[in-house]
């Protein structure tokens, strides 16, 4: 991404003009989403589905339109900073994405269109990290460096002086884009997949983008707060148009392209040096967990149960709770909850550091992200207990 600087200290216009782009950024993608509506391109209930009449979609365009207009122009206004090859892939990438996911929308085309769109778009944009990183054909001496060359960037290696001359020279970066590529994939299809009820997307995207905002710096990447608070803006035009009761729907558009933004945020904190020492490479995992946790813990049970992994169902723990009768409003405001949660338990991590060093800071913070998934668990299977739903499917 082509990132901004954070408050300028040298003069307050730069940040008066930041401020208002993102007043501007709101009020667009309150534009884009009413006249969507006004569009009324409807999304029919069907059996997995969580409302009872047709609703307008595509009320991501809103959100993703402003935010691709508004970005160019932060960066501009706040002098930004960071690796422009991986800027404009990423640019690139989500124009791509939110082009076919609008086509595929209009037409429903089969799912392998879908995931080979998300492939190429995170091939994009692991690319312009690799740009950074460092490309194949390194030497093995070279690993442990190339992060002070490259922008700041580099490859996770393990510290093991005996491992690191016994990896091959391209081993190291092959392997980096694969995983890139990966994580990218499957934190957009998880928040593609979690995007079935009022405001609980939008609503957790949006509160974790406000805490990457504050933590940035903290974490070392304070390019990041003014990209952060502009996709708030532009999550926050929308979302009095889907909940508590929904006007319009984000669609294929918005979640998909909010999932790639999101996993491009979290992988570089993972790739960005300085970001990664200071423990950001658990911020993605950590403000994401109520999504993330929630698709594989019902892909492994669904594969437990011996039930297709790629076949669309209403298995989600949220959907079994509002199966169960449990209001939207109360599931969403707990997902809020604990996507904030993960934002706190960043902040222990960053306040433990110093005390108890790097490892046992970051085992804390993994404790304190999994606590509340887990009881959410419990809390699903005591109430469908109560409140019988048949087969979870």
């Amino acid at each position: 991404m082509v990132f901004s600087r954070p408050f300028p200290a040298q003069t307050m216009v730069p940040c008066l003009s930041a401020l208002t782009i993102l007043a501007g950024a709101a009020l667009l993608s309150t534009y884009g989403v009413r006249r969507m509506i006004r569009l009324a391109i409807l999304d029919h209930p069907g059996h997995r589905s969580s409302h009872s009449r047709a609703t307008p979609k595509g009320g991501g365009i809103g959100i993703m339109g402003a935010f691709l207009v508004c970005w160019p122009l932060m960066h501009w206004v706040t002098g930004g900073t960071g690796p422009h090859g991986l800027g404009i892939m990423t640019g690139a990438a989500t124009v791509l994405l939110c082009i076919v996911s609008w086509l595929d929308d209009l037409h429903q085309w089969p799912p392998s269109a879908k995931l080979a769109t998300q492939c190429a778009a995170a091939s994009m944009i692991a690319g312009g990290f690799a740009l950074s990183c460092g490309l194949p054909a390194l030497t093995p001496e070279s690993l442990a460096q190339q992060g002070a060359v490259q922008d700041g960037f580099s490859w996770p290696v393990p510290q093991w002086p005996a491992l690191i001359h016994a990896l091959r020279g391209w081993l190291v970066p092959v392997v980096g884009f694969v995983a890139s590529v990966l994580w990218l994939v499957f934190v957009t299809n998880a928040v593609n997949f979690m995007d079935g009820l009022n405001g609980l997307v939008s609503g957790c995207l949006l509160v974790a983008a406000l805490v990457l905002a504050a933590f940035a710096p903290a974490l070392g990447a304070a390019e990041l707060v003014w990209p952060a608070l502009l996709l708030a803006c532009c999550l926050a035009g929308f979302l009095p148009y889907n909940f508590p009761h929904a006007r319009i729907f984000m669609g294929d558009v918005g979640s998909q392209g909010c999932g790639l933004l999101a996993g491009t945020a979290s992988l570089y904190l993972m790739l960005h040096t300085p970001s990664r020492v200071e423990g950001g490479w658990l911020f993605g995992p950590a403000v994401l967990a109520p999504l993330l946790y929630d698709v594989l813990f019902t892909l492994v049970r669904r594969q437990r149960a011996g039930l297709p992994l790629a076949q669309a169902h209403r298995g989600h723990l949220y959907q079994v709770l509002h199966r169960s009768g449990l209001a939207t409003p109360s599931i969403s405001f707990a997902e809020w909850g604990m996507t904030l949660w993960g934002g706190a338990a960043i902040a222990a991590m960053i306040c433990l550091m110093p005390v108890v060093g790097g490892l046992y800071a970051a085992l804390a913070c993994g404790v304190l992200i999994i606590v509340p998934q887990v009881l959410w668990t419990g809390f699903t299977l005591h109430r469908t207990k109560a409140h019988p739903v048949g087969a979870w499917s």
